[in-house]
């Protein structure tokens, strides 16, 4: 099993997600202020259909309406949630910088 990542939001008390490609529940993986939506697939390969981008490119559209997203590349899988949390701190503050600009630090 892998890990579809649709995007990086700062945390927030949403309760239901939703669905993303093949009506597979999405779901938060957090870390600190930070949660990746994802969603778990069997056959990372089903992936290359032309739905799934469609599905993909609907489900961010969604997300992005309901709030601040960072999306992802489509397809970008990971291991599992931990290979998640593990990429949360280490780009904490780039990500939290383009999700709040006014957080960014003066260069």
């Amino acid at each position: 099993m892998s890990v579809l990542l649709y995007g990086v939001v700062e945390v927030d008390g949403a309760a239901s997600l939703g669905t993303g490609v093949d009506d597979r529940p999405l779901r938060a993986v957090a870390d600190g202020p930070l949660m990746a939506i994802v969603s778990d697939h069997d056959d990372p390969g089903s992936l290359a259909a032309p739905e799934a981008l469609d599905e993909y490119e609907l489900t961010v559209q969604r997300l992005t309406d309901s709030r601040a997203i960072l999306p992802a590349q489509f397809g970008r899988t990971l291991a599992d949630d931990e290979t998640v949390r593990a990429m949360l701190p280490r780009r904490r503050r780039d990500l939290l910088a383009k999700l709040d600009p006014s957080c960014a630090s003066p260069a």
